[in-house]
């Protein structure tokens, strides 16, 4: 998930898209607000 964090790290006015390849439940967070969380579902 290096990709995904690289991506959100960048300037919230620029836009990004990532795809994932395989199923499943990927969880992130941000490092900088540790509530933040999320979580993305690929079936």
């Amino acid at each position: 998930m290096k990709a995904l964090y690289l991506i959100l790290m960048q300037s919230l006015q620029q836009k990004y898209s990532i795809t994932f390849d395989s199923p499943g439940n990927y969880k992130y967070y941000c490092i900088y607000h540790p509530s933040m969380i999320g979580e993305i579902i690929v079936e």
